[in-house]
Formats: C-alpha cells, structure tokens, sequence
C-alpha cells in the first residue's frame, strides 16, 4: 500500500524471483476488509484476487500487464482464490446465508 497525495492506494505488483522486471499490474482505493490474496494463472496470462469494490469482497482477474480488469463474482463474500492446475477452474471460499428458514 502506498499513499498519492492523502489518499491511499492498494497495489498488486509482479517481480521476477532475482527482484528484477518490478510491474504494477492494480492500482485500487483500499477498503476496510481488502485482502487482495491475488493468485497468478497457471499460463501466466491473468491473476486473480479478491477485492471490495462495495458491498463487499468479490473475485477479480485481471492481466498480468494491468489491463482488462473484470469482475467474476457478485455475492459480496468471495475470499482466497485460486487457480486450478490446468487453469479451466477457480477454487475459492466464501460467506454463505445460514438463516433458519
């Protein structure tokens, strides 16, 4: 985490295991409850992390380079995502409503 004129900003980031080849893949207003967790995949092409963009934590992917940012989960409590090894799943834990009916 950083912070841009009073403002804090949440960051993901990508390093070659010599510390070379630094990039900032995400550059996001921090939250309450942000545990970006993020998960790269298994070709290298995306990551994966979670993140509360509102209402609560979701599942995002984005590039590797920072570019196409989307959304994959809207149930506002998707946590610890993870690829599977041939990339075609992601495993992930979330809240679910135990409400006696």
């Amino acid at each position: 985490m950083r912070t841009t004129q009073d403002a804090l900003v949440l960051l993901t980031r990508t390093i070659a295991p010599d510390g070379s080849d630094l990039c900032q893949v995400t550059n996001l207003a921090p939250t309450d409850d942000d545990l970006l967790t993020p998960s790269i995949s298994p070709d290298g092409h995306q990551i994966i992390f979670n993140y509360n963009a509102g209402e609560g934590p979701d599942l995002f992917v984005i590039n590797v380079d920072g570019s196409g940012l989307r959304q994959i989960t809207n149930d506002h409590g998707s946590f610890w995502p993870r690829w599977s090894p041939d990339g075609k799943r992601i495993i992930f834990s979330g809240f679910a409503d135990f409400a006696p009916r």
